[in-house]
């Protein structure tokens, strides 16, 4: 099945002179063949650019950024991703609880040093504690450093409040009601 200028005009979108002046140009053949004239048209379009196409995938690179963005509050929001000053100020104590148990280490062993028989029994108190302050180490327990609160959260266990309500009145003041005039 051929095409006619009409045909082809309305297939591509374009108007039936523009037709005739890029298959004059060589661009198009002048074939009516409907494959060749469309892959043709294309690779005409896509070398010059496309104004269209680029439009498009500006749309999809803005959907895509906004996309990424929701999927990244979402998580935000989940607690999966912390703040960089929320997670700075988390690491701090979990080093400062890391420092607390390594300066604890001589006051806690010296008194258990004492009562030891011999060297092998220093060796093996020694090596306890420190063993406990490692295991502590490679798994902080993050949870017990998590006071610092997202700046969204919705947790208000925090505030208090009170039992019963004052019951006073809020907003604009009331209007004193007038008795209406008897005709």
């Amino acid at each position: 099945m051929g095409w006619n200028t009409a045909d082809k005009a309305e297939a591509l979108g374009i108007t039936e002179r523009y037709i005739q002046k890029l298959t004059k140009l060589g661009i198009l053949p002048a074939t009516n063949d409907p494959k060749k004239i469309t892959l043709a048209y294309v690779r005409y379009k896509e070398s010059q650019g496309g104004g269209k196409s680029d439009l498009i995938e500006e749309r999809i690179r803005l959907t895509r950024i906004q996309a990424d963005q929701k999927e990244w509050d979402l998580k935000v929001s989940q607690g999966e991703y912390l703040h960089l000053d929320s997670a700075m100020a988390l690491w701090g104590q979990v080093i400062q609880g890391i420092r607390s148990r390594l300066l604890s280490i001589p006051s806690k062993l010296a008194p258990l040093v004492i009562g030891c028989n011999g060297l092998s029994e220093i060796k093996e108190v020694s090596e306890k504690m420190i063993h406990e302050v490692m295991t502590e180490i490679a798994n902080p327990n993050l949870k017990k450093y998590a006071k610092v609160h997202r700046p969204d959260s919705t947790d208000l266990s925090h505030t208090k409040t009170t039992d019963k309500a004052d019951h006073k009145r809020m907003g604009r003041q009331q209007k004193s009601s007038k008795p209406r005039k008897q005709r």
